[in-house]
């Protein structure tokens, strides 16, 4: 048996003759129970939660458009919540020796290295690239945990692993905290790293990750930017609108 996709790139269509054997896994996959790290909750202090409202939003497989599963459609207030959390953390964070960082970064890279294939699978899941391709980006995000581990020490939507751990590992690294809105189309992958993290031993607090829909995504960046613990914003646009939004209030 064979399957016709018609494939359309600027303008013009695309004709593929595929044979069923040949299709991969994560196109023919819709039970997310088949892949590990996946979290239906946001992270907060420590601790996997939802909205306030309990309102959630779906994660589609951009591959055959199915539903994968769900992720709590926070709002400002939840926002708000994850910032004092954030606050309260960096107090006794920011006490710890570079050392100590230095221990916690270097296990979370290990425990990344020892589940590539599983964040793998779940970044191909809800971002579509070739499975090849996100074991490379996990591997590659993974080399910025081990980079700011030694950097730590001697105390100097296209990427959803890759560009939280470049930057969410900078601010941990110095002793800082951090909450982070991942892209509504892949949020799974940044709570992965959060659960990783954990387990690394990084405190509740330390990383926070918050959830939002599109229709929720300028109150929670308006929040992100306003509030008066952000010292350091940080964003990866995926939407012009909500990127000119972000940028009039920051400017403002």
């Amino acid at each position: 048996m064979a399957i016709c996709m018609t494939l359309r790139a600027a303008g013009s269509k695309v004709h593929l003759l595929i044979k069923k054997s040949s299709i991969p896994w994560y196109i023919k996959m819709a039970a997310p129970t088949s892949v590990r790290f996946l979290h239906e909750k946001a992270y907060v202090n420590g601790k996997w939660t939802e909205a306030a409202s309990g309102k959630t939003f779906d994660v589609i497989n951009p591959s055959n458009g199915k539903k994968i599963g769900v992720v709590p459609d926070m709002d400002a207030a939840d926002t708000q919540n994850a910032i004092q959390f954030a606050q309260t953390a960096f107090e006794s964070w920011k006490e710890t020796s570079a050392k100590e960082r230095s221990v916690i970064l270097r296990k979370w890279s290990e425990l990344c290295m020892q589940n590539k294939d599983e964040l793998a699978k779940l970044l191909t899941l809800e971002n579509g690239k070739p499975l090849a391709e996100a074991t490379g980006e996990v591997m590659y995000g993974t080399s910025f945990m081990e980079w700011f581990a030694e950097e730590a020490r001697r105390v100097y939507v296209e990427f959803p692993n890759a560009m939280i751990t470049r930057k969410a590992c900078a601010a941990i690294a110095a002793g800082c905290t951090v909450v982070l809105k991942p892209a509504e189309d892949t949020p799974y992958s940044a709570l992965a790293l959060c659960e990783l993290a954990e387990k690394a031993g990084l405190p509740p607090g330390v990383l926070n990750i918050v959830t939002c829909s599109r229709s929720n995504a300028a109150e929670v960046g308006k929040m992100l930017c306003e509030n008066q613990w952000s010292k350091d914003l940080l964003y990866w646009f995926y939407c012009c609108r909500q990127g000119s939004i972000y940028i009039y209030t920051i400017v403002n």
